[in-house]
């Protein structure tokens, strides 16, 4: 980000330099604050070095600031969402049934990678939408089938 100031700053953008140089030091004191002490070993086996311009590099995770070890894990944003379009799919009888068991699927799939809530979910928003999927598939085949006469 340094740079890009600088670069601008020599074509003449000063204002758009002065900017970046502003956002360059507000994500250097962010850092401060999540700094590990020098020679932090990570279970990973990361140690911190020094990266350009004497900046310390970390890995992404340690910007972050500790979760508290006895709150609950975060619910999964997908499965909340697979299970509203499978209701509201109930509830027209229409297409919402489709997304609701995609977003179930990647939200399982995510649930499986991550310590995140709402398998119970996921999994209720995937049979909604299968329940208006099977529904469609038996009007559509009731209608084919031959009229009595």
């Amino acid at each position: 980000m340094r740079n890009l100031a600088v670069l601008l700053g020599g074509q003449g953008r000063t204002a758009e330099a002065e900017s970046w140089h502003r956002y360059a030091d507000a994500i250097d004191a962010r850092q401060g604050v999540y700094q590990q002490p020098t020679g932090y070993q990570h279970q990973t086996g990361y140690q911190q070095q020094t990266g350009y311009q004497g900046h310390p590099t970390q890995a992404p995770h340690q910007y972050q600031p500790a979760h508290h070890p006895h709150a609950k894990p975060p619910m999964n944003s997908l499965a909340i969402y697979a299970v509203s379009m499978g209701a509201v799919g109930l509830i027209t009888c229409g297409l919402p049934s489709i997304p609701a068991i995609v977003a179930g699927h990647m939200a399982w799939v995510r649930l499986r990678r991550s310590g995140e809530r709402g398998l119970g979910l996921a999994v209720t928003g995937i049979a909604l939408g299968w329940i208006m999927v099977a529904f469609w598939a038996l009007v559509a085949f009731g209608a084919a089938l031959p009229d009595e006469n």
